[in-house]
């Protein structure tokens, strides 16, 4: 196994970790980054931290990202029965994992990883359930706030239509990349050159300006699934193989960017394809970096202007076992990509056997010259001929490797790394349901032990329900009182109720969207495919028709 080989499965297995002792028990992911950068100089970075550093920041951060909750909530993780004992880390996790482990045995593991996440999720689900058997839900008021059912629909902001978006067949491509030498105060750096059709505008970035319009499309369009870009690296970044691979994955964002109608209208978007000096574009950055995100729904972006706040049965379901089939697509697709750059290695292999064997046939054609230099020599043009067509032969498989290379694996490889987009999408609407169902059933707790209490005067109703019911009235109807009471807090967990049912909504019609895209990008990358190869065999068909006539001439 090659170094960087070596390396990449460490770095996997450090990941796989991460994920289950942070983001699987519902650690907040960036405090943990903050934390592993306050220790040392490039703490963000994973490949600064040994497996065992790492498991030592594991623990000191959950001793004091527990101590912390609890002196804001009074209550810690573990007090609420969502996380066990923080005190301590199992050191199997990280020491007993082999940093010799095959790339299969690490998707495995991930696999395994995944199943622990959706298993933590259903435990919560279970948790809130037990929790509302515990509570009187035999009102009316109180069953409508659960929001088994809700279809809303309501104004926000719209996007106009813009050049991209008015076109059907734009297509962009990052062509070439270049490094660029620094000045005095700067490093040198990758300059990609990008170019869009039909508008035949051409832009050179960096990769800190696709960094920036990843993270402005994030911010502005909270509830869409923003493609990836590769990971940020220091170390070999100007190999020209991580150059290539760059520009490819950078490739493949854009396009995918523009699969999305909300994206292709976004202002973001054509400044980033269209704007040609730097000092402009620039400035164009700063504005947008100093916008800020949605605060509300009526803030969100949709195409006409409306959102619907639809949640169902049906559409919960569907975004609750997505995550299942995400984790079983996601291993297929990072083995696919393994064993595409295996073919592509056996490719080369061929070919290079090939040429080998071109040079054998051309040496027997040259003794046969030698020897027999005043004969008819019928043996030595027929390996003359072989020595030809055996080379020409391993020229087509040479040739073929690259196709094979970028119609499978680096496809795949991108393909895979699609799925975390997809996942970030699916917690973000899971934590909106937790908190909705957290505020909702501390309200609803505390409705009961105020109506418990018959104390209408702690009961905090707005003034013009105070002035229009009576204590008796409420006292005797427990519906009502459970709809008056409270009522700022009441009002409060509305509108969290409401951002809940958006992202029920938007995480369902963008994964529903997702399924399409992938369907068609599957659908029309592989047809490219197959005339690629068709014209790989239509090659070789030629060559050997050729052979069969020359040999028939002797």
């Amino acid at each position: 196994m090659d170094l960087n080989a070596k390396d990449e499965e460490i770095r996997i297995v450090k990941q796989m970790c991460l994920r289950k002792e942070i983001a699987s028990k519902r650690y907040d992911t960036d405090r943990f980054v903050a934390f592993c950068k306050a220790q040392k100089e490039g703490g963000e970075e994973i490949d600064n931290w040994t497996l065992e550093e790492l498991q030592e920041m594991v623990v000191d951060f959950k001793l004091k990202y527990n101590d912390l909750l609890k002196q804001s909530t009074g209550e810690s993780f573990k007090d609420k029965g969502i996380l066990e004992d923080t005190s301590s880390v199992d050191s199997a996790d990280f020491e007993g994992l082999s940093q010799e482990k095959s790339v299969n045995e690490l998707s495995s593991d991930f696999d395994q990883s995944d199943f622990m996440i959706e298993s933590f999720m259903r435990s919560a689900t279970d948790a809130h359930e037990r929790r509302r058997s515990t509570i009187d839900m035999g009102v009316k008021a109180r069953t409508q706030m659960e929001m088994s059912e809700m279809v809303i629909r309501t104004r926000c902001r719209s996007i106009e239509r813009g050049p991209v978006s008015n076109f059907s067949n734009v297509t962009v491509a990052v062509v070439d990349a270049k490094i660029v030498p620094g000045s005095f105060f700067s490093p040198n750096y990758v300059s990609y050159s990008v170019k869009t059709e039909p508008f035949d505008w051409t832009v050179r970035r960096r990769y800190s300006d696709f960094q920036w319009l990843r993270m402005v499309l994030r911010k502005t369009f909270p509830g869409y699934i923003i493609p990836p870009i590769p990971e940020k690296q220091t170390s070999g970044r100007f190999k020209q193989d991580f150059i290539e691979y760059r520009r490819v994955f950078f490739s493949y964002f854009l396009a995918s960017l523009l699969q999305n109608e909300i994206f292709r209208r976004s202002k973001c978007v054509e400044i980033f394809l269209s704007v040609v000096d730097s000092g402009l574009f620039k400035a164009r950055k700063k504005e947008y970096l100093e916008l800020e995100g949605p605060r509300c729904v009526e803030d969100y972006y949709t195409l006409d202007g409306y959102i619907n706040l639809e949640v169902t049965e049906e559409r919960i379901t569907y975004i609750e076992v997505f995550p299942t089939f995400l984790s079983q697509f996601e291993s297929q697709l990072q083995k696919s990509a393994i064993l595409s750059r295996q073919l592509s290695e056996d490719y080369d292999r061929v070919s290079s056997t090939l040429k080998q064997m071109a040079e054998c046939f051309s040496e027997i054609h040259a003794v046969n010259q030698a020897t027999f230099k005043n004969e008819l020599n019928p043996m030595g043009q027929i390996f003359d001929t072989l020595s030809s067509v055996t080379n020409m032969w391993g020229v087509t498989y040479e040739e073929n490797t690259a196709k094979i290379n970028e119609n499978f694996s680096e496809f795949f490889t991108y393909a895979a790394c699609e799925i975390p987009s997809v996942r970030e999408l699916i917690k973000r609407y899971q934590h909106y349901k937790t908190k909705y169902y957290n505020v909702l059933y501390r309200l609803l707790s505390r409705k009961d032990k105020l109506y418990a209490s018959r104390e209408v005067g702690r009961w905090e109703m707005s003034v013009e329900d105070i002035q229009r019911f009576s204590p008796r009235q409420l006292l005797e109807d427990k519906e009502l009182a459970f709809a008056k009471m409270l009522y700022v807090d009441t009002i409060q967990v509305e509108k969290i109720r409401v951002e809940y049912a958006f992202f029920a909504h938007q995480t369902y019609e963008e994964l529903k969207r997702t399924k399409i895209e992938y369907l068609l990008k599957y659908r029309d990358h592989f047809t490219k495919t197959a005339r690629d190869e068709s014209t790989f065999i239509a090659k070789l068909h030629v060559m050997w028709a050729d052979l069969i006539s020359n040999l028939s001439v002797y």
